[in-house]
C-alpha cells in the first residue's frame, strides 16, 4: 500500500492525485486494519498470556482476601482486648 494511501485512510493530508477511489478503499482498509490490529493468535502466545494474566488476578485476589480476613480478625482481637481493659 503507497504512504499516500495509508496517510488517507487514518486522515492524514495527502495531495489531491493521491486520493484512493472508492474501488481501492475496500482493499487498502483492509490491509490497513490487518497492520494495525492484533487479530491473530500469533502460535498461541496471546491465548497463553491471556491465561497467565487470568491466574495471576486469581492469585491476587485470593490473596487480597487471605489479608482481608486477617484484618477482620485482628480488628476483632482488639474490640475484645479493649472489653476487657
Amino acid at each position: 500500500m503507497s504512504e499516500n494511501k495509508w496517510k488517507q485512510i487514518v486522515e492524514k493530508s495527502t495531495p489531491e492525485e493521491a486520493y484512493v477511489n472508492r474501488f481501492d478503499l475496500r482493499e487498502c482498509y483492509l490491509k490497513a486494519i490487518e497492520l494495525t490490529t492484533v487479530h491473530k493468535n500469533g502460535n498461541g502466545k496471546i491465548s497463553k498470556l491471556s491465561e497467565i494474566v487470568t491466574e495471576l488476578n486469581k492469585q491476587v485476589s485470593e490473596q487480597i482476601t487471605q489479608l482481608s480476613n486477617q484484618i477482620e480478625a485482628k480488628d476483632k482481637e482488639i474490640v475484645e482486648l479493649k472489653k476487657k481493659n
